[in-house]
């Protein structure tokens, strides 16, 4: 009976302890992402303390909530594993491993029903303007961005000439 009490209080204690550490796949899209960067930044020594590190990511990328939270999770591990110099020598190789993240996470990323909903469309009208990319990578791709971004670039589609459409999805993007 004693021992039995021992293995439920040490069950208790390990619950206890697991509810302490943040859930890395909770939150909005920013924190999501910032705990990616953070994590990296703490192994490589860059930021000496993880007090208030999300908090200050957040703060200073609000292009962040542009991104779907699917999007952030999926972006995440790879963050956390960015190379040290990638936070220490400079733009040039941040925005080269940046880059390599997002595809790695548009592959990896749950299609969003409301991507799927817009794509058809969307590749469809963009293949009458003599453009070529397949349902599949537009779902992907879209994936990564907030339904905000997605029903923004949705109202691109089907305008009266390819010129309109351009003009409209360059807004778009440009606007983030």
């Amino acid at each position: 009976m004693k021992l039995g009490a021992a293995y439920l209080l040490a069950g208790f204690a390990a619950l206890a302890c697991g509810e302490e550490e943040p859930d890395l796949e909770r939150g909005t899209a920013p924190q999501i992402w910032c705990r990616g960067l953070c994590a990296a930044e703490l192994h490589c020594g860059t930021k000496h303390t993880q007090d208030r590190c999300e908090e200050t990511c957040v703060a200073e990328r609000p292009g962040l909530r542009n991104l779907s939270e699917d999007g952030a999770r999926a972006l995440r591990p790879c963050l956390a594993d960015l190379p040290c110099a990638a936070l220490t020598s400079g733009e040039e190789l941040w925005r080269t491993e940046l880059d390599a993240c997002w595809e790695s996470a548009k592959a990896a990323v749950d299609v969003s029903s409301h991507a799927r909903s817009v794509c058809t469309a969307y590749v469809q009208d963009w293949f009458e303007c003599g453009y070529s990319w397949s349902v599949g990578d537009c779902e992907r791709a879209y994936s990564m961005w907030s339904d905000a971004v997605v029903t923004r670039v949705a109202e691109c589609v089907d305008q009266p000439t390819c010129g309109v459409m351009r003009a409209c999805d360059t807004m778009v993007w440009s606007s983030l």
